[in-house]
Formats: structure tokens, C-alpha cells, sequence
């Protein structure tokens, strides 16, 4: 049986674009990937700032007892070089307000559960430095 010329044109025609939407999906992921290795991980820019847990004894849970509460902030730091001295003194600085700020706000909304501010401020700074550091060796 003979298939004629049209018919020939119609099916090579769609034999190209089947191939075309088969390998176009897995060549767009290459293309990806090898994008995402040309510009590595994706950065980031934020340290947490995280208050030292407390506990609240009121309201009571059903099953007794109080529970633990804490409090967290981001600290954005895209804005600055943190291969200059003054870049990384001011994000030691946004650090160190964030982490007062926290624990004021902790203080105030749970009155009782931090007795020392500035315990709670040093605590919280001290636990966020390993990110400040990290963030100063990426850079």
C-alpha cells in the first residue's frame, strides 16, 4: 500500500513536533540546573534573632501546667557589606537592638517571666552571633 505524499509530509511533521514537546521539558531543566550551578546557592540575608524561651503559667493548659513561649525577628543585613568593619559592627548592632526589643516585648506581653532584661537581650545575641558569623565568612 502506497501512502501518499501528503499524508507522508502530515506524519513526518508530527513525528517532529512530538519530539520537540518530548525533549524541550528535560532540555529546559538542563538549562536550569546548569544556571544553578553558574550562580550557587541562593544567599541569604537574615539572621533570627530568637528570645530564650519562658514559662507562662497562665492560662493553664487542660493537662496542667503552664507551656513555653519565645519570640523571634529577622535582622536583614542585604543592605550591607559585611567585608568592611562598619558593615559588620552595624549588623552586630541590629543584632543587639533586635534582641532587647524582643525581650522587652516578651517581658511586657508575659509579665512575671523575665525578671532580667538584660539576660534575656545577651542570651538571645549570643545564640544569633553563630549566624552573624556565618554570614561574615560567606562574604
Amino acid at each position: 500500500m502506497r501512502i501518499p505524499s501528503n499524508q507522508k509530509r502530515a506524519m513526518y511533521l508530527a513525528s517532529l513536533i512530538a519530539a520537540a514537546l518530548l525533549t524541550s521539558p528535560a532540555s529546559a531543566q538542563q538549562q536550569q540546573d546548569a544556571d544553578e550551578q553558574q550562580e550557587g546557592p541562593d544567599e541569604i540575608f537574615e539572621i533570627l534573632v530568637t528570645a530564650p524561651s519562658v514559662e507562662v503559667q497562665e492560662p493553664r493548659t487542660p493537662w496542667g501546667g503552664g507551656s513555653r513561649v519565645s519570640m523571634s525577628q529577622t535582622v536583614s543585613f542585604e543592605d550591607l557589606n559585611l567585608d568592611t568593619t562598619s558593615g559588620r559592627n552595624e549588623l552586630e548592632e541590629r543584632v543587639s537592638e533586635t534582641a532587647n526589643e524582643i525581650c522587652l516585648l516578651l517581658a511586657d506581653r508575659y509579665p512575671g517571666t523575665i525578671t532580667q532584661v538584660p539576660r534575656c537581650t545577651q542570651q538571645a545575641i549570643d545564640d544569633a552571633m553563630s549566624q552573624v558569623q556565618a554570614a561574615v565568612e560567606a562574604h
